[in-house]
């Protein structure tokens, strides 16, 4: 069973590397760089996202406090934002914890990652 599995996955990356007009060894290749940039990619936008969503919860905060009126007077206002921006940064910190630890593996064992896709691809067909 082992083996005919992955006959199939080097099939595949034979048949893939004949589409292109290139060596089995340079989609390889190119598919260990994309895991690398795409654990980049994803670890950037979590951390740039993250950072983001706790400067917004800080500035709104600080709007909210500096405001020199009586809480009654928009107090629907005051709770919708409180409640918006904390389901942003808890929606932002789930997401981040999710996908921020892949992005690493995906930059420390990229091949295992590329290796992952192929079969996936191939487990769809």
């Amino acid at each position: 069973m082992k083996d005919q599995i992955s006959d199939k996955v080097f099939e595949y990356i034979d048949a893939l590397a004949a589409k292109l007009g290139v060596a089995a060894e340079y989609v390889f290749t190119l598919m260990i760089r994309q895991m690398v940039m795409e654990g980049i990619v994803y670890i950037c936008v979590s951390v740039v996202l993250l950072v983001a969503s706790i400067l917004g919860a800080r500035k709104l905060y600080a709007f909210w406090r500096e405001k020199d009126f009586e809480i009654e007077d928009c107090e629907g206002l005051a709770i919708f934002s409180v409640l918006l921006g904390i389901a942003m940064l808890v929606t932002i910190i789930v997401v981040t914890t999710i996908v921020l630890p892949e992005s690493i593996m995906k930059l420390t064992n990229p091949g295992y990652y590329a290796l992952k896709e192929i079969l996936e691809a191939f487990g769809s067909k």
